[in-house]
């Protein structure tokens, strides 16, 4: 009788240690099967979907930068001298600048008109520089400061 259960203790044993662990398998199965994208893209109802070869317009139009404010840097008023923020150079005399209007931000010209032609927002704060760029809107603002030298040459 003893030599019974022990058999029997066995057999559920076992049992139980193969179900448990089909049930593992099962549960790790469906966890790594959710976690991978699906093979096609699932729209919702009632969405069309267009496919195009075109490629949004990403930058400015040369003539379009050209309308931005360039002119030479004459110093800084006071203070440590003001850098340019694509290459973090520093603003030497004379060197040609550009403002960008909306956000009133300047760089060196020959750093931020690249820039400009394969992006269409301000390399500093991201304004997007498409939506009605008024030369004259940054005039009327009160923190506005702009060193121009009067020399022509």
């Amino acid at each position: 009788m003893e030599n019974s259960n022990s058999v029997m203790n066995v057999t559920i044993y076992i049992t139980f240690t193969i179900l448990f662990t089909l049930w593992t398998i099962t549960v790790i199965y469906r966890r790594c099967r959710s976690l991978q994208p699906p093979s096609q893209p699932v729209a919702p109802p009632h969405t069309i979907i267009f496919a195009t070869n075109q490629e949004l317009p990403r930058g400015l139009e040369s003539s379009v930068i050209e309308t931005f404010p360039k002119y030479p840097y004459s110093g800084s008023l006071g203070g440590d001298p003001e850098e340019c923020g694509v290459c973090l150079g520093a603003f030497l005399e004379k060197e040609l600048l550009r403002m960008l209007p909306k956000c009133g931000h300047v760089f060196h010209s020959d750093c931020v008109d690249p820039w400009l032609r394969s992006h269409a927002t301000c390399p500093l704060c991201r304004a997007n520089l498409l939506s009605g760029h008024l030369p004259g809107e940054m005039a009327n603002r009160a923190d506005f400061r702009v060193n121009v030298n009067h020399e022509r040459g």
